[in-house]
């Protein structure tokens, strides 16, 4: 089963290169606003994350995750702040989300 993942911002899709990198951008922003107190390693949170940090989802069991997000819950969340990720070390292409970008997320059976 898929995972389908969508960036809204003002109401039109936002082209973003859809990577393992770029999810984890995209999983990791959510969990920062909407489930801050989460543990993503002992004693590490995701509202302890500062700009620029993110956790890797490669091998992390994202649809059994235990949160409150509404990302999980009901497949949508709005964002309330601006979050920047660089694509590569020296900062270029940098993935950017920002206040009020509504992230969509949820499973195809195709």
């Amino acid at each position: 089963m898929p995972l389908n993942v969508e960036v809204h911002r003002d109401g039109k899709p936002v082209e973003l290169n859809w990577d393992g990198q770029c999810l984890s951008f995209f999983l990791t922003t959510a969990l920062k606003e909407s489930d801050p107190e989460l543990e993503y390693q002992d004693g590490k949170t995701f509202g302890s994350l500062t700009d620029g940090e993110w956790v890797d989802f490669g091998w992390n069991p994202i649809y059994y995750l235990n949160t409150k997000s509404p990302l999980w819950s009901v497949g949508e969340l709005t964002l309330t702040g601006d979050h920047s990720y660089p694509r590569n070390k020296d900062g270029s292409e940098p993935v950017e989300f920002k206040a009020g970008d509504k992230f969509i997320m949820y499973r195809s059976y195709k």
